[in-house]
Protein backbone atom coordinates (compact mmCIF):
# COMPACT_ATOMS: atom_id res chain seq x y z
CA UNK A 1 0.00 0.00 0.00
CA UNK A 2 2.68 2.50 1.01
CA UNK A 3 4.79 1.67 -2.74
CA UNK A 4 1.41 2.59 -4.40
CA UNK A 5 0.75 5.28 -2.28
CA UNK A 6 4.46 6.11 -3.03
CA UNK A 7 4.06 6.21 -6.71
CA UNK A 8 5.42 9.85 -8.44
CA UNK A 9 4.19 11.19 -11.71
CA UNK A 10 7.22 9.37 -13.40
CA UNK A 11 7.12 6.34 -11.90
CA UNK A 12 9.48 6.76 -9.32
CA UNK A 13 8.28 5.57 -5.61
CA UNK A 14 8.71 7.74 -2.65
CA UNK A 15 11.83 6.27 -1.70
CA UNK A 16 13.05 9.05 -4.02
CA UNK A 17 11.88 11.71 -2.20
CA UNK A 18 13.78 13.76 0.92
CA UNK A 19 13.26 12.61 4.07
CA UNK A 20 10.35 13.47 5.97
CA UNK A 21 8.18 13.81 3.30
CA UNK A 22 6.90 10.48 2.90
CA UNK A 23 3.87 10.74 6.05
CA UNK A 24 2.72 14.03 4.29
CA UNK A 25 2.26 12.56 1.09
CA UNK A 26 0.31 9.66 2.11
CA UNK A 27 -2.13 11.47 3.94
CA UNK A 28 -2.70 14.18 0.82
CA UNK A 29 -2.70 10.92 -1.29
CA UNK A 30 -5.08 9.27 1.53
CA UNK A 31 -7.79 12.39 0.60
CA UNK A 32 -7.26 12.50 -3.23
CA UNK A 33 -8.36 8.55 -3.39
CA UNK A 34 -11.47 9.20 -0.57
CA UNK A 35 -12.78 11.81 -2.80
CA UNK A 36 -12.50 10.00 -6.07
CA UNK A 37 -14.23 6.87 -4.07
CA UNK A 38 -16.93 9.32 -2.33
CA UNK A 39 -18.05 10.92 -5.95
CA UNK A 40 -18.42 6.59 -6.75
CA UNK A 41 -19.73 5.54 -3.92
CA UNK A 42 -22.32 8.79 -4.32
CA UNK A 43 -23.64 7.70 -7.77
CA UNK A 44 -23.33 4.03 -6.99
CA UNK A 45 -25.37 4.23 -3.95
CA UNK A 46 -28.49 6.78 -5.62
CA UNK A 47 -28.47 4.37 -8.99
CA UNK A 48 -28.31 0.61 -7.33
CA UNK A 49 -31.54 2.45 -4.28
CA UNK A 50 -33.46 3.47 -7.50
CA UNK A 51 -32.77 0.15 -9.02
CA UNK A 52 -33.40 -2.26 -6.23
CA UNK A 53 -37.11 -0.21 -5.62
CA UNK A 54 -37.85 -1.15 -9.66
CA UNK A 55 -36.78 -4.53 -9.23
CA UNK A 56 -39.32 -5.03 -6.23
CA UNK A 57 -41.78 -3.05 -8.25
CA UNK A 58 -41.80 -5.02 -11.12
CA UNK A 59 -39.85 -7.80 -10.21
CA UNK A 60 -36.90 -8.94 -12.38
CA UNK A 61 -39.10 -11.00 -14.80
CA UNK A 62 -41.66 -7.99 -15.03
CA UNK A 63 -38.95 -5.81 -16.40
CA UNK A 64 -38.46 -7.49 -19.69
CA UNK A 65 -42.05 -7.41 -19.92
CA UNK A 66 -42.82 -3.93 -19.23
CA UNK A 67 -40.00 -3.04 -21.76
CA UNK A 68 -42.09 -5.25 -24.52
CA UNK A 69 -45.74 -3.67 -23.31
CA UNK A 70 -45.44 -0.51 -21.60
CA UNK A 71 -42.24 1.29 -23.92
CA UNK A 72 -41.68 -1.00 -27.39
CA UNK A 73 -45.54 -1.62 -27.32
CA UNK A 74 -46.79 1.82 -26.48
CA UNK A 75 -47.12 4.19 -29.87
CA UNK A 76 -46.78 7.25 -27.90
CA UNK A 77 -43.77 6.77 -26.12
CA UNK A 78 -42.27 5.04 -29.27
CA UNK A 79 -43.19 8.60 -31.08
CA UNK A 80 -41.20 10.18 -27.85
CA UNK A 81 -38.04 7.89 -28.50
CA UNK A 82 -38.38 9.00 -32.04
CA UNK A 83 -38.60 12.73 -31.89
CA UNK A 84 -35.65 12.63 -29.37
CA UNK A 85 -33.48 10.84 -31.38
CA UNK A 86 -34.30 13.07 -34.39
CA UNK A 87 -33.63 16.25 -32.50
CA UNK A 88 -31.22 15.77 -30.19
CA UNK A 89 -28.03 14.05 -33.16
CA UNK A 90 -29.66 16.80 -35.25
CA UNK A 91 -28.48 19.57 -32.94
CA UNK A 92 -25.64 18.28 -31.80
CA UNK A 93 -24.02 17.74 -34.83
CA UNK A 94 -25.32 21.58 -35.62
CA UNK A 95 -23.58 23.06 -32.75
CA UNK A 96 -20.75 21.17 -32.62
CA UNK A 97 -20.10 22.62 -36.01
CA UNK A 98 -20.80 26.17 -35.03
CA UNK A 99 -19.24 26.02 -32.41
CA UNK A 100 -15.85 24.89 -34.11
CA UNK A 101 -16.69 27.62 -37.11
CA UNK A 102 -16.77 30.69 -34.10
CA UNK A 103 -13.59 28.83 -32.07
CA UNK A 104 -11.74 29.04 -35.44
CA UNK A 105 -12.47 32.77 -36.96
CA UNK A 106 -11.70 33.85 -32.99
CA UNK A 107 -8.69 32.02 -32.12
CA UNK A 108 -6.65 30.94 -35.67
CA UNK A 109 -7.63 33.96 -38.04
CA UNK A 110 -7.61 37.90 -38.42
CA UNK A 111 -11.51 37.71 -37.50
CA UNK A 112 -10.35 37.44 -33.81
CA UNK A 113 -12.04 39.38 -30.87
CA UNK A 114 -9.30 38.32 -28.63
CA UNK A 115 -10.37 37.81 -25.11
CA UNK A 116 -13.78 39.45 -25.49
CA UNK A 117 -14.76 36.90 -28.35
CA UNK A 118 -13.83 33.56 -25.94
CA UNK A 119 -16.06 35.77 -23.88
CA UNK A 120 -19.20 36.50 -26.01
CA UNK A 121 -20.57 32.75 -26.62
CA UNK A 122 -20.91 32.04 -22.78
CA UNK A 123 -23.07 35.15 -22.13
CA UNK A 124 -26.38 33.31 -22.67
CA UNK A 125 -25.37 30.92 -19.67
CA UNK A 126 -25.65 34.23 -17.65
CA UNK A 127 -29.21 33.60 -17.79
CA UNK A 128 -31.53 31.04 -16.38
CA UNK A 129 -31.95 28.16 -18.73
CA UNK A 130 -35.74 28.95 -19.67
CA UNK A 131 -34.79 32.51 -20.78
CA UNK A 132 -33.46 31.94 -24.33
CA UNK A 133 -35.83 29.67 -25.60
CA UNK A 134 -38.61 32.16 -23.70
CA UNK A 135 -36.87 34.91 -25.65
CA UNK A 136 -37.52 33.31 -29.01
CA UNK A 137 -41.11 32.30 -28.20
CA UNK A 138 -41.72 36.06 -27.55
CA UNK A 139 -39.65 36.90 -30.83
CA UNK A 140 -41.24 34.04 -33.39
CA UNK A 141 -44.23 32.98 -31.87
CA UNK A 142 -46.60 33.19 -35.15
CA UNK A 143 -49.40 35.30 -33.83
CA UNK A 144 -47.83 36.91 -31.29
CA UNK A 145 -43.93 37.17 -32.17
CA UNK A 146 -42.30 40.51 -32.14
CA UNK A 147 -40.12 39.86 -35.11
CA UNK A 148 -43.33 38.43 -36.88
CA UNK A 149 -45.63 41.35 -35.81
CA UNK A 150 -42.96 43.61 -37.36
CA UNK A 151 -42.21 42.05 -40.26
CA UNK A 152 -46.04 41.76 -41.15
CA UNK A 153 -46.37 45.45 -40.44
CA UNK A 154 -43.31 46.26 -42.52
CA UNK A 155 -44.75 44.26 -45.86
CA UNK A 156 -48.14 45.62 -45.20
CA UNK A 157 -46.76 48.84 -46.12
CA UNK A 158 -46.01 47.33 -49.78
CA UNK A 159 -49.67 45.29 -50.34
CA UNK A 160 -48.50 42.14 -48.71
CA UNK A 161 -50.85 41.16 -45.84
CA UNK A 162 -49.72 38.12 -43.66
CA UNK A 163 -52.59 36.75 -41.06
CA UNK A 164 -49.46 35.13 -39.53
CA UNK A 165 -46.15 34.32 -39.31
CA UNK A 166 -43.46 34.55 -41.32
CA UNK A 167 -41.82 32.56 -38.57
CA UNK A 168 -42.80 29.64 -36.51
CA UNK A 169 -41.10 28.66 -33.46
CA UNK A 170 -43.64 26.03 -32.44
CA UNK A 171 -42.02 23.71 -35.25
CA UNK A 172 -39.43 20.93 -35.90
CA UNK A 173 -36.84 23.68 -37.32
CA UNK A 174 -37.93 25.85 -34.06
CA UNK A 175 -37.29 22.45 -31.68
CA UNK A 176 -33.93 22.15 -33.90
CA UNK A 177 -32.96 25.90 -33.55
CA UNK A 178 -33.28 26.42 -30.82
CA UNK A 179 -31.65 22.89 -29.54
CA UNK A 180 -28.54 23.83 -31.50
CA UNK A 181 -28.36 27.25 -30.51
CA UNK A 182 -28.52 26.34 -26.14
CA UNK A 183 -26.12 23.52 -27.01
CA UNK A 184 -23.52 25.73 -29.09
CA UNK A 185 -21.91 27.52 -25.52
CA UNK A 186 -21.64 23.75 -24.23
CA UNK A 187 -19.69 22.77 -27.59
CA UNK A 188 -17.83 26.00 -27.63
CA UNK A 189 -15.94 25.38 -24.15
CA UNK A 190 -14.25 22.31 -25.52
CA UNK A 191 -13.26 23.96 -28.89
CA UNK A 192 -11.83 27.22 -28.04
CA UNK A 193 -9.41 25.91 -25.89
CA UNK A 194 -8.93 23.18 -28.53
CA UNK A 195 -8.45 25.70 -30.57
CA UNK A 196 -6.18 28.02 -28.76
CA UNK A 197 -3.60 25.20 -27.82
CA UNK A 198 -3.16 23.80 -31.71
CA UNK A 199 0.17 24.54 -32.53
CA UNK A 200 0.02 26.59 -35.91
CA UNK A 201 2.95 24.51 -37.75
CA UNK A 202 0.63 22.76 -40.03
CA UNK A 203 -1.25 25.83 -41.21
CA UNK A 204 1.77 27.55 -41.63
CA UNK A 205 2.93 24.83 -43.99
CA UNK A 206 -0.18 24.45 -45.58
CA UNK A 207 -0.62 28.31 -46.37
CA UNK A 208 3.29 28.05 -48.17
CA UNK A 209 1.74 25.07 -50.53
CA UNK A 210 -1.05 27.50 -51.11
CA UNK A 211 -3.99 26.47 -50.03
CA UNK A 212 -6.90 28.69 -48.96
CA UNK A 213 -8.92 29.05 -45.38
CA UNK A 214 -11.46 27.32 -45.83
CA UNK A 215 -8.72 24.40 -46.95
CA UNK A 216 -6.84 24.81 -44.23
CA UNK A 217 -9.31 24.39 -41.97
CA UNK A 218 -11.26 21.47 -43.06
CA UNK A 219 -8.10 19.24 -44.13
CA UNK A 220 -5.95 20.37 -41.22
CA UNK A 221 -7.31 21.94 -38.39
CA UNK A 222 -10.80 19.87 -38.13
CA UNK A 223 -8.62 16.71 -38.26
CA UNK A 224 -5.84 17.76 -35.96
CA UNK A 225 -8.71 18.51 -33.39
CA UNK A 226 -10.69 15.29 -33.66
CA UNK A 227 -11.08 14.43 -30.03
CA UNK A 228 -11.88 17.85 -29.22
CA UNK A 229 -14.35 17.51 -31.90
CA UNK A 230 -15.39 14.14 -30.40
CA UNK A 231 -15.75 15.82 -26.86
CA UNK A 232 -17.48 18.57 -28.02
CA UNK A 233 -20.13 16.47 -29.62
CA UNK A 234 -20.20 14.39 -26.08
CA UNK A 235 -20.87 16.80 -23.90
CA UNK A 236 -23.77 18.68 -26.42
CA UNK A 237 -25.00 14.82 -26.53
CA UNK A 238 -25.18 14.42 -22.69
CA UNK A 239 -27.30 18.12 -22.03
CA UNK A 240 -28.72 17.52 -25.30
CA UNK A 241 -30.11 14.10 -24.29
CA UNK A 242 -31.57 15.91 -20.94
CA UNK A 243 -32.67 19.44 -21.75
CA UNK A 244 -36.13 20.42 -20.28
CA UNK A 245 -36.12 24.69 -20.88
CA UNK A 246 -36.31 24.29 -25.01
CA UNK A 247 -38.94 21.17 -24.83
CA UNK A 248 -40.92 22.42 -22.12
CA UNK A 249 -41.01 25.98 -23.93
CA UNK A 250 -42.07 25.01 -27.07
CA UNK A 251 -42.51 21.60 -27.48
CA UNK A 252 -45.99 21.30 -26.18
CA UNK A 253 -47.52 24.39 -28.40
CA UNK A 254 -45.22 22.38 -31.44
CA UNK A 255 -46.73 19.28 -29.98
CA UNK A 256 -43.58 17.21 -30.00
CA UNK A 257 -42.82 15.63 -27.06
CA UNK A 258 -39.19 14.23 -25.96
CA UNK A 259 -37.88 11.97 -23.35
CA UNK A 260 -36.69 14.57 -20.83
CA UNK A 261 -39.74 15.87 -20.36
CA UNK A 262 -41.41 12.92 -19.99
CA UNK A 263 -39.20 11.40 -17.32
CA UNK A 264 -39.98 14.94 -15.43
CA UNK A 265 -43.60 14.31 -15.71
CA UNK A 266 -43.61 10.62 -14.71
CA UNK A 267 -41.94 12.55 -11.20
CA UNK A 268 -43.71 15.34 -11.20
CA UNK A 269 -47.07 15.39 -12.51
CA UNK A 270 -48.29 12.57 -11.21
CA UNK A 271 -50.14 12.03 -7.55
CA UNK A 272 -48.28 9.28 -7.04
CA UNK A 273 -44.46 9.58 -8.86
CA UNK A 274 -43.49 6.70 -11.01
CA UNK A 275 -40.10 6.17 -10.21
CA UNK A 276 -39.92 3.00 -11.61
CA UNK A 277 -41.23 3.70 -14.91
CA UNK A 278 -38.84 6.99 -14.92
CA UNK A 279 -35.70 4.85 -14.00
CA UNK A 280 -37.08 2.26 -16.86
CA UNK A 281 -37.28 4.88 -19.60
CA UNK A 282 -34.38 6.93 -18.37
CA UNK A 283 -32.55 3.74 -18.69
CA UNK A 284 -32.22 4.19 -22.50
CA UNK A 285 -30.57 7.72 -22.21
CA UNK A 286 -27.72 5.10 -21.47
CA UNK A 287 -27.05 3.85 -24.32
CA UNK A 288 -26.55 6.51 -26.67
CA UNK A 289 -24.10 8.30 -24.25
CA UNK A 290 -21.97 4.92 -23.24
CA UNK A 291 -21.79 4.65 -27.28
CA UNK A 292 -20.24 7.82 -27.76
CA UNK A 293 -18.24 7.75 -24.69
CA UNK A 294 -16.68 4.22 -26.47
CA UNK A 295 -16.25 6.35 -29.72
CA UNK A 296 -14.36 9.23 -28.25
CA UNK A 297 -12.18 6.98 -25.85
CA UNK A 298 -11.40 5.25 -29.30
CA UNK A 299 -10.38 7.83 -31.17
CA UNK A 300 -8.55 9.56 -28.23
CA UNK A 301 -6.84 6.42 -28.20
CA UNK A 302 -6.21 5.11 -31.51
CA UNK A 303 -3.29 7.60 -32.86
CA UNK A 304 -5.49 8.22 -35.86
CA UNK A 305 -4.98 11.92 -35.83
CA UNK A 306 -2.81 14.49 -36.44
CA UNK A 307 0.41 14.72 -33.74
CA UNK A 308 0.33 18.62 -32.87
CA UNK A 309 3.48 19.34 -30.49
CA UNK A 310 3.48 22.40 -28.55
CA UNK A 311 0.78 24.80 -28.03
CA UNK A 312 -0.05 27.56 -30.53
CA UNK A 313 2.85 30.83 -30.71
CA UNK A 314 -0.35 32.91 -31.00
CA UNK A 315 1.71 35.57 -32.65
CA UNK A 316 -0.01 35.30 -36.07
CA UNK A 317 -3.51 34.36 -37.34
CA UNK A 318 -4.39 33.00 -40.58
CA UNK A 319 -5.28 35.69 -43.12
CA UNK A 320 -8.74 35.92 -44.82
CA UNK A 321 -9.09 38.74 -46.72
CA UNK A 322 -10.28 41.54 -46.53
CA UNK A 323 -14.38 40.69 -47.54
CA UNK A 324 -13.43 37.47 -45.76
CA UNK A 325 -12.12 38.92 -42.73
CA UNK A 326 -15.54 41.41 -42.46
CA UNK A 327 -18.22 38.17 -43.03
CA UNK A 328 -15.97 36.52 -40.24
CA UNK A 329 -16.77 39.16 -38.21
CA UNK A 330 -20.80 39.06 -39.04
CA UNK A 331 -20.73 35.06 -38.61
CA UNK A 332 -19.88 36.03 -34.79
CA UNK A 333 -21.78 39.01 -34.00
CA UNK A 334 -24.86 37.07 -35.70
CA UNK A 335 -24.50 34.41 -33.13
CA UNK A 336 -24.22 36.49 -30.28
CA UNK A 337 -27.24 38.87 -31.38
CA UNK A 338 -29.34 35.45 -32.60
CA UNK A 339 -28.10 33.43 -28.83
CA UNK A 340 -27.81 36.99 -26.58
CA UNK A 341 -29.21 39.93 -27.96
CA UNK A 342 -32.49 39.61 -29.87
CA UNK A 343 -34.03 37.25 -27.07
CA UNK A 344 -32.76 39.62 -24.25
CA UNK A 345 -34.70 42.16 -25.76
CA UNK A 346 -37.75 40.44 -26.35
CA UNK A 347 -37.50 39.38 -22.52
CA UNK A 348 -37.16 43.24 -21.79
CA UNK A 349 -39.69 44.32 -23.70
CA UNK A 350 -42.27 42.19 -22.77
CA UNK A 351 -41.05 42.55 -19.08
CA UNK A 352 -42.87 45.99 -19.97
CA UNK A 353 -45.92 45.34 -21.34
CA UNK A 354 -48.98 44.65 -19.48
CA UNK A 355 -50.29 42.04 -22.06
CA UNK A 356 -48.23 40.88 -24.64
CA UNK A 357 -50.46 40.57 -27.91
CA UNK A 358 -49.83 40.79 -31.79
CA UNK A 359 -49.86 44.29 -31.03
CA UNK A 360 -47.42 46.61 -30.23
CA UNK A 361 -48.00 48.52 -27.21
CA UNK A 362 -47.57 52.16 -27.26
CA UNK A 363 -46.86 52.12 -23.20
CA UNK A 364 -44.33 51.00 -21.53
CA UNK A 365 -42.78 50.46 -18.84
CA UNK A 366 -40.50 48.10 -16.99
CA UNK A 367 -39.84 49.07 -13.34
CA UNK A 368 -43.89 47.98 -11.83
CA UNK A 369 -42.80 44.89 -13.20
CA UNK A 370 -38.87 44.46 -11.73
CA UNK A 371 -40.11 46.34 -8.38
CA UNK A 372 -43.22 43.53 -7.88
CA UNK A 373 -40.75 41.17 -9.05
CA UNK A 374 -38.37 41.75 -6.22
CA UNK A 375 -40.56 42.07 -3.45
CA UNK A 376 -42.32 38.94 -4.16
CA UNK A 377 -41.54 36.55 -1.40
CA UNK A 378 -41.38 33.24 -3.75
CA UNK A 379 -39.33 34.55 -6.59
CA UNK A 380 -36.78 36.70 -4.08
CA UNK A 381 -36.20 33.48 -1.73
CA UNK A 382 -35.66 31.74 -5.12
CA UNK A 383 -33.29 34.22 -6.08
CA UNK A 384 -31.63 33.73 -2.93
CA UNK A 385 -30.97 30.30 -2.52
CA UNK A 386 -30.37 30.06 -6.58
CA UNK A 387 -27.03 32.54 -5.49
CA UNK A 388 -26.60 30.55 -2.02
CA UNK A 389 -26.68 26.92 -3.75
CA UNK A 390 -25.01 28.61 -6.75
CA UNK A 391 -22.18 29.81 -4.79
CA UNK A 392 -21.15 26.43 -2.72
CA UNK A 393 -21.76 24.46 -5.69
CA UNK A 394 -19.20 26.31 -7.78
CA UNK A 395 -16.70 26.31 -4.81
CA UNK A 396 -17.33 22.71 -3.84
CA UNK A 397 -17.04 20.97 -7.17
CA UNK A 398 -14.08 22.96 -8.47
CA UNK A 399 -11.86 21.99 -5.12
CA UNK A 400 -13.41 18.34 -5.59
CA UNK A 401 -12.37 18.35 -9.29
CA UNK A 402 -9.27 20.42 -8.98
CA UNK A 403 -7.29 17.90 -5.82
CA UNK A 404 -8.70 15.26 -7.92
CA UNK A 405 -7.47 15.96 -11.19
CA UNK A 406 -4.31 16.50 -9.64
CA UNK A 407 -4.49 12.50 -8.62
CA UNK A 408 -4.13 11.62 -11.91
CA UNK A 409 -0.60 12.47 -11.79
CA UNK A 410 0.00 10.80 -8.49
CA UNK A 411 -1.31 7.38 -9.29
CA UNK A 412 -0.34 7.36 -12.88
CA UNK A 413 -1.72 3.52 -13.17
CA UNK A 414 -4.36 4.46 -11.69
CA UNK A 415 -5.03 8.16 -13.56
CA UNK A 416 -7.67 6.54 -15.97
CA UNK A 417 -9.99 5.26 -13.44
CA UNK A 418 -9.73 8.37 -11.17
CA UNK A 419 -10.98 10.23 -14.24
CA UNK A 420 -13.25 7.89 -14.87
CA UNK A 421 -14.93 8.29 -11.63
CA UNK A 422 -15.06 12.32 -12.07
CA UNK A 423 -16.59 11.83 -15.48
CA UNK A 424 -19.16 8.84 -14.56
CA UNK A 425 -22.18 11.52 -13.50
CA UNK A 426 -21.70 12.11 -17.07
CA UNK A 427 -22.50 8.91 -18.33
CA UNK A 428 -26.20 8.45 -16.22
CA UNK A 429 -28.84 11.36 -17.84
CA UNK A 430 -29.53 14.24 -15.16
CA UNK A 431 -32.75 13.76 -14.41
CA UNK A 432 -32.20 9.82 -13.98
CA UNK A 433 -29.55 11.05 -10.92
CA UNK A 434 -32.03 13.60 -9.72
CA UNK A 435 -34.44 11.02 -9.58
CA UNK A 436 -32.62 8.22 -7.63
CA UNK A 437 -30.66 11.11 -5.31
CA UNK A 438 -34.72 11.90 -4.73
CA UNK A 439 -35.28 8.17 -3.97
CA UNK A 440 -31.93 7.57 -1.79
CA UNK A 441 -32.07 10.96 0.42
CA UNK A 442 -35.17 11.89 -0.07
CA UNK A 443 -36.77 9.58 2.80
CA UNK A 444 -35.84 7.64 5.72
CA UNK A 445 -33.13 7.48 6.94
CA UNK A 446 -31.70 10.80 5.41
CA UNK A 447 -35.57 13.12 5.23
CA UNK A 448 -33.40 15.74 2.82
CA UNK A 449 -36.42 15.87 0.57
CA UNK A 450 -37.70 19.59 0.16
CA UNK A 451 -34.38 21.07 1.60
CA UNK A 452 -31.67 22.85 0.26
CA UNK A 453 -29.10 19.84 1.02
CA UNK A 454 -30.36 17.57 -1.86
CA UNK A 455 -30.37 20.32 -4.13
CA UNK A 456 -26.77 21.08 -3.02
CA UNK A 457 -25.99 17.16 -4.00
CA UNK A 458 -27.34 17.38 -7.07
CA UNK A 459 -25.83 19.74 -8.43
CA UNK A 460 -22.06 18.55 -7.44
CA UNK A 461 -22.76 15.13 -9.14
CA UNK A 462 -24.21 17.00 -11.68
CA UNK A 463 -21.76 19.35 -12.66
CA UNK A 464 -18.14 17.66 -11.27
CA UNK A 465 -18.00 16.45 -15.02
CA UNK A 466 -17.88 19.60 -16.22
CA UNK A 467 -15.74 20.86 -13.81
CA UNK A 468 -13.37 18.00 -13.90
CA UNK A 469 -13.06 18.46 -17.76
CA UNK A 470 -12.03 22.18 -17.38
CA UNK A 471 -9.94 21.52 -14.10
CA UNK A 472 -7.58 18.58 -16.02
CA UNK A 473 -7.26 20.78 -19.16
CA UNK A 474 -5.72 23.45 -16.79
CA UNK A 475 -2.97 20.84 -15.19
CA UNK A 476 -2.41 19.40 -18.42
CA UNK A 477 -0.03 22.09 -19.35
CA UNK A 478 2.37 21.91 -16.37
CA UNK A 479 4.90 19.98 -16.90
CA UNK A 480 6.49 17.15 -14.87
CA UNK A 481 9.20 19.24 -14.08
CA UNK A 482 7.90 21.84 -11.84
CA UNK A 483 6.39 18.93 -9.79
CA UNK A 484 9.77 17.12 -9.55
CA UNK A 485 11.90 20.69 -8.83
CA UNK A 486 9.77 21.22 -6.11
CA UNK A 487 9.91 17.77 -4.29
CA UNK A 488 13.67 18.34 -5.15
CA UNK A 489 13.20 21.37 -2.91
CA UNK A 490 11.66 19.49 -0.23
CA UNK A 491 7.88 19.79 -0.83
CA UNK A 492 5.52 17.34 -0.20
CA UNK A 493 2.16 16.58 -2.15
CA UNK A 494 0.20 18.81 -0.80
CA UNK A 495 2.25 22.02 -0.50
CA UNK A 496 3.42 21.26 -4.03
CA UNK A 497 0.08 21.39 -5.09
CA UNK A 498 -0.98 24.41 -3.10
CA UNK A 499 2.06 26.31 -3.71
CA UNK A 500 2.71 25.41 -7.38
CA UNK A 501 -0.11 23.70 -9.00
CA UNK A 502 -3.24 26.00 -8.21
CA UNK A 503 -1.82 29.37 -9.05
CA UNK A 504 -0.38 28.46 -12.26
CA UNK A 505 -3.78 26.65 -12.76
CA UNK A 506 -5.42 29.97 -11.38
CA UNK A 507 -6.86 31.29 -14.51
CA UNK A 508 -8.65 27.51 -15.55
CA UNK A 509 -10.00 27.31 -11.69
CA UNK A 510 -11.59 30.86 -11.87
CA UNK A 511 -13.31 30.18 -15.10
CA UNK A 512 -14.52 26.98 -13.97
CA UNK A 513 -15.86 28.29 -10.70
CA UNK A 514 -17.89 30.87 -13.48
CA UNK A 515 -18.88 28.37 -15.28
CA UNK A 516 -20.30 26.40 -12.21
CA UNK A 517 -21.84 29.34 -10.57
CA UNK A 518 -23.73 30.17 -14.19
CA UNK A 519 -24.78 26.37 -14.87
CA UNK A 520 -26.30 25.61 -11.64
CA UNK A 521 -27.85 29.57 -10.54
CA UNK A 522 -30.29 28.58 -13.66
CA UNK A 523 -30.62 24.95 -13.94
CA UNK A 524 -33.71 23.52 -14.57
CA UNK A 525 -33.51 20.18 -15.08
CA UNK A 526 -32.75 18.68 -11.81
CA UNK A 527 -34.33 21.74 -9.99
CA UNK A 528 -37.71 20.52 -11.01
CA UNK A 529 -37.59 17.17 -9.33
CA UNK A 530 -35.35 18.62 -6.42
CA UNK A 531 -36.85 21.90 -5.37
CA UNK A 532 -39.99 22.43 -3.80
CA UNK A 533 -42.38 25.41 -2.77
CA UNK A 534 -40.50 25.65 0.32
CA UNK A 535 -36.91 25.27 -1.16
CA UNK A 536 -37.31 26.92 -4.83
CA UNK A 537 -34.81 27.95 -7.11
CA UNK A 538 -35.03 30.17 -10.04
CA UNK A 539 -35.15 27.47 -12.85
CA UNK A 540 -37.80 26.07 -10.63
CA UNK A 541 -40.13 29.01 -10.10
CA UNK A 542 -39.27 30.13 -13.38
CA UNK A 543 -40.88 27.16 -15.21
CA UNK A 544 -44.12 27.79 -12.78
CA UNK A 545 -44.89 31.38 -13.89
CA UNK A 546 -44.35 30.66 -17.33
CA UNK A 547 -47.05 27.15 -16.66
CA UNK A 548 -49.54 29.51 -14.54
CA UNK A 549 -48.43 33.51 -14.91
CA UNK A 550 -48.08 36.10 -16.56
CA UNK A 551 -45.86 36.50 -19.63
CA UNK A 552 -44.49 40.08 -18.25
CA UNK A 553 -44.39 38.17 -15.06
CA UNK A 554 -41.85 35.73 -16.30
CA UNK A 555 -39.72 38.14 -18.40
CA UNK A 556 -39.11 40.11 -15.57
CA UNK A 557 -38.15 37.65 -13.00
CA UNK A 558 -35.58 36.11 -16.14
CA UNK A 559 -34.47 39.94 -16.40
CA UNK A 560 -33.69 40.08 -12.35
CA UNK A 561 -31.94 36.80 -11.90
CA UNK A 562 -29.89 37.52 -15.45
CA UNK A 563 -28.84 40.77 -13.70
CA UNK A 564 -27.74 39.31 -10.14
CA UNK A 565 -25.89 36.90 -11.96
CA UNK A 566 -23.94 39.53 -14.28
CA UNK A 567 -23.37 41.11 -10.65
CA UNK A 568 -21.53 38.03 -9.21
CA UNK A 569 -19.96 37.24 -12.19
CA UNK A 570 -18.34 41.47 -11.99
CA UNK A 571 -17.95 40.75 -8.14
CA UNK A 572 -16.07 37.42 -8.58
CA UNK A 573 -13.60 38.94 -11.92
CA UNK A 574 -12.98 42.08 -9.38
CA UNK A 575 -11.83 39.90 -6.74
CA UNK A 576 -9.77 38.30 -8.94
CA UNK A 577 -7.65 41.16 -10.58
CA UNK A 578 -7.57 43.03 -6.92
CA UNK A 579 -5.71 39.66 -6.19
CA UNK A 580 -3.97 39.65 -8.99
CA UNK A 581 -3.09 43.24 -8.78
CA UNK A 582 -1.76 42.93 -4.92
CA UNK A 583 0.47 39.98 -5.93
Amino acid sequence: MSAALGTGTNGETSSALPPGLGRRSVVFRVVVLVLSLAVGALLLVAIVRLAWGTVEQYGIAGIPRYYIDHIFGNPAIMRTLLNTVIVVPVSCVIATFAATILAWLNERTEASLGGIGRVLPLVPFLMPALSLPLGWVFLASPQAGILNVLIRNALALVGVHLESGPFDIFSWPGLIFLYSLVLCGFSYMVMNGAMRNLNDGLEEAAKMAGAGPLKILFRIVIPALRPALFSALFMSLIVGLVMVAVPEAIGTGANIQVLSVLLVNLVTAQSVPSYGSAFLIGSLLLIPIVVLWLVQRRIASGGRVALIGGRSSNSTHLRLGGRSKVIGRIVFFAYVAVGVVLPLASLIYVAGVDVWSSQLSGGWSILAPLQATLSNGQTGTAIFWSVVLGLGAAVTVVVIAHVVSYGQRLFPRFGGAIDALMKSPSMVAQILLAIALLVTFGGTPFYLSGTAWILFLGYIVVFLPFASIMTTAGQQVIGKDLIEAARMAGAGDGRTFVRIVTPLTSAALVGAFLLMYELSSGETNISLILASPTRPVAGYVMLDLFNYGSYPQVAAFSIVVTAVNLLVVVVVFGVVALRTRSR
